[in-house]
């Protein structure tokens, strides 16, 4: 499934929920580990590609979609377009 597939109306919703998560919540801790996740993902995404998927692994998710699924997120991670990030919220209210 290509970006442009994607339905805006879930990236209106998308915006709307962090909207409602910032405005009910205390951010205790936010690291932004984007450069660290994408290293991991190329290297799994490669590793895929040469050896096929693990048994266990997010392909049997996804499906026979996988292989596109996972390029499509390494190549949004490295255009930077995808952050990850670890973080702690408590709620304001």
């Amino acid at each position: 499934m290509s970006w442009t597939s994607v339905d805006q109306d879930l990236c209106t919703q998308c915006n709307i929920c962090i909207d409602k998560i910032q405005r009910l919540s205390n951010i205790e801790v936010w690291n932004d580990v984007t450069h660290a996740s994408t290293v991991w993902f190329r290297a799994s995404v490669e590793t895929a590609r040469k050896d096929g998927p693990p048994p266990l692994s997010r392909a049997i998710l996804m499906g026979p979609e996988f292989p596109i699924k996972a390029g499509n997120v390494l190549r949004s991670l490295e255009e930077d377009r995808l952050r990850v990030v670890q973080a702690i919220l408590t709620l304001g209210f």
